[in-house]
């Protein structure tokens, strides 16, 4: 028997599948309910839905009754921090993930609490991070010598003098530099616009602002793009008290800058950085369940305040960063091995919405979406 809320129960098939009882259980325990969260969740959600804005309720495998459930999950990192060989970054921004998920999965390592990814839904927003970069000098690669790049000649490697420049030939000048500023923001506009309609990137989209917000002359912007969904989710340790890691995600990181090339990366697609998101700080609190405005068997729930951090990452060398490659590295103290370097997610809010399947009225995905649309 499930533990019964709101006409449906928890843990049998009809109620709220993917939810553990165990979850519900600590709940009551602890008396961790809804009311602890009620003054930070009203400034971040106009609706209890607003966290599921990439919810795919239209997928097959979200109505598919042979799975049990269809649910959404959310997760927003108020703030964190990483370590990148020598770069220390702290995150100024929230990191907002999304995912959804139907019914359970098998047990991996013997654990109960994993949940089925649908694939191709995980996502991850956030503003691009900056740091120093070391080669802002450089506005192009150097000139070729005279007779081949062997050559000593000292005339390929220093600029001649130049006559001081007329102040008609300065405004001249500073008109072209102003559209040629211009042109290279309607060239980023441009290839964000075609990128995010898949066109010319090939990774899920994720810390999503390089192109759109391209870094001072001085800084390198980095961004990480995921290569894949998630992994292992277990929804016990990332909603509940159990200890454990919660989640896997493979990103890559996206550098921006002078001197680094149009496609400077750490990681790959086919060898990916992936972090483990291991609890090392509990919630401070649980959501029991947010009842549907609109009288739909519909809630939400989750928990707040816990904080995941993976200390045993390994930084590969960096790719595609032409010829300051060697020095780039250098610089950021990679390739780093296991354990110098790391990924902090603090005071999470996480959050997920489960409808099943009873074989009455609306069900599963369309069940959902009715329920976010009656919510607006």
């Amino acid at each position: 028997m499930g533990i019964h809320t709101q006409g449906r129960s928890v843990g049998s098939k009809g109620g709220f599948a993917i939810l553990p009882a165990a979850l519900l259980v600590a709940c009551v325990a602890i008396g961790l309910v809804v009311p602890a969260l009620a003054p930070a969740a009203a400034k971040e959600r106009s609706t209890i839905y607003s966290a599921f804005t990439k919810c795919p309720t239209n997928l097959p495998l979200m109505n598919d009754p042979s799975t049990e459930s269809a649910a959404c999950f959310s997760n927003v990192s108020r703030f964190g921090s990483a370590k990148i060989g020598f770069i220390d970054i702290p995150f100024s921004s929230p990191a907002r993930m999304q995912f959804a998920v139907a019914g359970v999965e098998a047990g991996v390592r013997g654990e109960e609490g994993f949940v089925r990814i649908v694939p191709g839904t995980t996502s991850l927003e956030s503003d691009p991070v900056l740091i120093p970069n070391p080669f802002a000098s450089q506005v192009g690669d150097p000139p070729a010598a005279p007779g081949g790049s062997g050559s000593g000649s000292s005339q390929s490697q220093s600029p001649a003098p130049q006559a001081p420049t007329p102040p008609a030939a300065k405004k001249v000048k500073k008109k072209q530099k102003k559209q040629r500023r211009h042109h290279r923001k309607g060239k980023h506009k441009k290839a964000a616009k075609k990128g995010a309609k898949g066109k010319n990137r090939h990774r899920i989209v994720a810390f999503r602002g390089a192109q759109l917000n391209a870094a001072p002359a001085s800084k390198i912007s980095i961004s990480v793009e995921l290569a894949g969904d998630v992994e292992e989710f277990n929804l016990l340790v990332a909603g509940g008290e159990t200890p454990g890691t919660a989640m896997k995600l493979p990103m890559v990181l996206h550098l921006e800058g002078i001197g680094l090339g149009s496609d400077c990366n750490i990681g790959t697609l086919a060898d990916p950085i992936v972090v483990t998101g291991e609890k090392v700080k509990p919630e401070s609190a649980l959501i029991m369940g947010l009842n549907d405005p609109n009288g739909f068997p519909v809630r939400v729930f989750g928990s707040s305040g816990s904080k995941l951090e993976d200390s045993t990452l390994a930084i590969p060398a960096v790719n595609g960063c032409g010829s300051n490659a060697e020095a780039l590295n250098e610089y950021m103290g990679l390739p780093a091995a296991p354990g110098s370097s790391r990924m902090v997610f603090s005071d999470n809010l996480f959050e997920f919405v489960e409808a099943g399947y009873d074989g009455v009225g609306l069900e599963g995905g369309a069940e959902l979406q009715a329920a976010f649309d009656a919510a607006r």
